[in-house]
């Protein structure tokens, strides 16, 4: 931090808690973080015990309830970074190389902004659109939460007497964390 001389180097694993859908691309949920005792049961209608892929896909759940309507659209939303679409399509056109060989003109499909909000749609409704249930599904299948389990942390800082300063700082098996002194 600028201000105040001193940096952070964080280290640790990253997890993705992903769709089941796409749960075998991605391979399993967070090992080795404290889960909530007991479990809570995902969804509500399982009939077997917990485990802690249901705590993950319930936390996945949670969060996604938590956005906002209008940020939740945003699943719906064209890849982010590439071109923007003219009018909802491409000014020119995208030549291909077709099953033949030859190059043909493709036209893309629509860049829609279309949906602006998001409401949940989670659970079965009669009343609800189908069209806008698999728009809400579709986006909620790629909403995937980052999980990020922190094994150490480096802190350099420059002490109030001019002196340079370096802590480790690890966890164990047990949770507990611990500090070594390093040179700077």
């Amino acid at each position: 931090m600028k201000q105040s001389d001193e940096s952070f180097i964080i280290s640790g694993k990253a997890f993705i808690i992903c769709s089941p859908a796409l749960s075998g691309r991605y391979g399993v949920g967070p090992r080795g973080i404290q889960l909530p005792d007991p479990l809570p049961i995902f969804p509500p209608s399982n009939p077997f015990p917990p485990t802690s892929d249901d705590f993950w896909q319930s936390e996945r759940d949670r969060l996604w309830k938590e956005l906002s309507s209008a940020f939740r659209a945003t699943w719906t939303w064209p890849n982010t970074g590439e071109p923007r679409m003219k009018d909802n399509f491409v000014s020119s056109p995208i030549l291909k190389n077709s099953i033949l060989g030859q190059r043909v003109p493709v036209t893309p499909p629509p860049a829609t902004f279309k949906c602006t909000r998001l409401d949940v749609i989670l659970e079965e409704s009669s009343n609800t659109n189908n069209d806008l249930r698999a728009i809400h599904m579709a986006a909620y299948d790629n909403f995937c939460v980052l999980v990020f389990r922190v094994l150490k942390v480096e802190h350099q800082f420059i002490g109030n007497d001019g002196i340079p300063g370096r802590n480790l700082y690890t966890v164990a098996r047990d949770g507990n964390w611990g500090v070594e002194n390093l040179n700077p």
